[in-house]
């Protein structure tokens, strides 16, 4: 979301313009927007991280999962270098980065997806748990993954 118009950016990214609103200083602010262990709330929200050989496939399954309902969004960053052994060689290749947010109960069905939509015989599929987030960022994330 690049975009400051209300009118191009959905209600849960409307934050930043509200919290004045809901407190008056940084720790109320705080407690009321974010989410995490020290609250003792147990976050449902997935970071899944898999490369791609280049963009061209890594969009094509980004769309899919979104499409699918089994993602909420796919973060594709271009141009990273992978140094790796595989098959007894080293490696030094471009790839293209996902980063895939999904829920804990979606990340079963999202990593039988993504192995089966991969191009390489042994995909990285690799799910790392957010420890804290802003509320609504996670309510949208449960949201558009329950959907699906």
């Amino acid at each position: 979301m690049r975009s400051t118009d209300p009118t191009d950016v959905p209600p849960y990214f409307w934050t930043t313009s509200i919290v004045g609103t809901l407190a008056t200083d940084d720790e109320a602010r705080q407690d009321l927007l974010m989410a995490g262990t020290e609250s003792g709330d147990e976050l449902d929200l997935l970071v899944v991280i898999s490369t791609f050989p280049d963009r061209e496939r890594a969009l094509a399954v980004a769309r899919t999962l979104v499409e699918e309902g089994l993602v909420a969004c796919v973060n594709v960053l271009p141009d990273v270098r992978s140094v790796y052994r595989f098959e007894g060689k080293i490696h030094d290749e471009p790839e293209v980065l996902c980063l895939a947010k999904t829920t804990r109960a979606g990340e079963p069905r999202l990593r039988q997806r993504l192995i089966a939509l991969h191009p390489y015989q042994i995909p990285e599929v690799v799910a790392v748990a957010v420890v804290a987030g802003h509320r609504p960022y996670l309510d949208w994330v449960a949201a558009c993954v329950q959907r699906g």
